[in-house]
């Protein structure tokens, strides 16, 4: 079940991905970084977000639903299946030029997720996962792929919205656990595979999660309302966590 819809969401995805890497290294206009009407999402719309989003609806209205993060619901009368959109990941960074910005998508069935897609839209890595299968890495530029392994060296974590939580990076700069905040939600969680932990406090959005929590769901993990924890193993899942659910009671 649900195996052509998965092949085309993962190649349109793909193919998607490559035109909307083309659309940001084309010269820019005043407008791709302006700022328009708030989205979906809650956060104003850049006119690249705009774009980006046009390219995905292209590719993905013939076979589902869409719930992007710009427009909201972009109905699909004969499917029963969804796709999560975040056309942008890290908008703020394209706009200041900072090289850490991707794409998020999660298909969903029955609001349950059976495939997902995140793109790192700088050096152009490629994650996705299907239902039932592990975590896979590839390249958009080639067909080579291999399965996601944790990097065991790695010597930082994550903390998005770090500077909201100031409390936290005083117990964690304490402890040693160092740490980088980049903005990008969705690229960070997947990124759980190569850092020792990746940390986020705030509102949860399925637009920026869905995809991300998916793919990285073999990871060690722990979620409440407004809290997500990822870690490589169960010792650093328990530090981080003690940290800060010690600091929110």
């Amino acid at each position: 079940m649900h195996t052509d819809i998965i092949t085309a969401f993962l190649e349109s995805a793909k193919k998607a991905c490559i035109e909307v890497k083309a659309l940001l290294d084309a010269p820019k206009t005043p407008q791709d970084f302006a700022y328009g009407a708030i989205g979906a999402g809650g956060d104003e719309s850049l006119g690249l977000d705009l774009k980006a989003e046009a390219i995905f609806v292209y590719h993905f209205s013939p076979f589902a639903s869409i719930d992007s993060e710009e427009s909201g619901l972009i109905p699909h009368a004969q499917s029963s299946y969804t796709i999560i959109l975040d056309p942008l990941d890290g908008s703020d960074n394209i706009r200041s030029l900072f090289p850490y910005y991707g794409t998020c998508m999660a298909l969903t069935y029955k609001n349950t997720t059976i495939a997902a897609v995140v793109c790192n839209l700088v050096d152009q890595s490629y994650y996705y996962r299907k239902i039932g299968d592990v975590a896979m890495k590839g390249h958009l530029q080639n067909s080579h792929e291999i399965p996601m392994t944790c990097h065991s060296l790695t010597k930082i974590g994550i903390f998005e919205k770090a500077p909201l939580h100031t409390h936290v990076v005083e117990k964690l700069m304490k402890k040693k656990l160092k740490f980088r905040s980049p903005g990008a939600l969705a690229l960070s969680i997947v990124y759980g595979f190569h850092v020792n932990y990746v940390l986020f406090i705030g509102e949860k959005r399925a637009y920026d999660v869905a995809a991300s929590l998916f793919i990285a769901e073999s990871l060690p993990r722990y979620e409440d309302d407004n809290t997500i924890i990822i870690a490589q193993n169960d010792a650093m899942l328990h530090t981080i966590k003690a940290q800060v659910l010690e600091e929110k009671i």
